[in-house]
């Protein structure tokens, strides 16, 4: 019995050693398989994320290159825009100045001409031609005198006035002192000045034009 339980004791050792060789022989199997997945999955997701990285850097690169491109372009038409602008201002500039200078140039000739004309006639046909103006002035204002008169006298008002005191007989009344009809030293005065004007319209119109105008 003695040995049986002995041999018994010896059989159940050897198998709870291969049952332990086996466990940690299946134990490193499973360790080892973790450990290759999760090398091969690493790979993966480096590979993968690598690949979108690219990507993404592509991406990024050319919208880069495409704004700078954009923005360069900008600027590059904003400098030949101010450069047109301002040629053509210095064109405007440039014909203002000119024609400034051509105006002022025409204005100083024709001055220079005036004056030259002015110093080139005699001291007695300009004193003979201010007398004329002179006498011109003064023939003006006595036409202007009598025609005011003329017209006061043919105003149609003070026409029906007269009628109407004439009719009612008040000539020599209160109201005749208002529109007094005109007497026989008014009328000669009247006659008096418009022989003065005509005879001054006539030397007017006989007086030669100076010579130097």
């Amino acid at each position: 019995w003695v040995r049986g339980w002995l041999s018994r004791a010896r059989v159940m050792r050897v198998r709870r050693e291969m049952a332990r060789e086996d466990f940690e022989k299946a134990r490193l199997r499973y360790v080892s398989a973790q450990r290759i997945q999760a090398w091969v999955r690493g790979v993966q997701v480096r590979t993968e994320l690598s690949a979108r990285r690219k990507k993404l850097e592509a991406a990024s690169t050319h919208i880069q290159r495409l704004w700078r491109g954009h923005a360069l372009r900008t600027q590059l038409w904003i400098q030949l825009l101010s450069q047109r602008a301002t040629s053509i201002q210095a064109l405007v500039r440039g014909f203002l100045v000119r024609r400034r200078i051509i105006k002022l140039s025409q204005n100083v000739s024709f001055i220079q001409m005036h004056i030259r004309r002015h110093q080139q006639v005699k001291a007695e046909v300009r004193k003979r031609t201010r007398e004329h103006m002179v006498l011109r002035h003064e023939s003006a204002r006595k036409i202007q005198r009598r025609y005011r008169f003329v017209c006061r006298r043919r105003d149609p008002v003070l026409i029906e006035t007269r009628k109407r005191l004439t009719v009612l007989g008040f000539e020599h009344g209160a109201m005749a002192s208002l529109v007094p009809p005109p007497t026989l030293g008014e009328v000669s005065e009247e006659e008096d000045e418009e022989e003065e004007a005509a005879t001054t319209l006539g030397e007017a119109e006989a007086v030669p034009p100076p010579s130097g105008q």
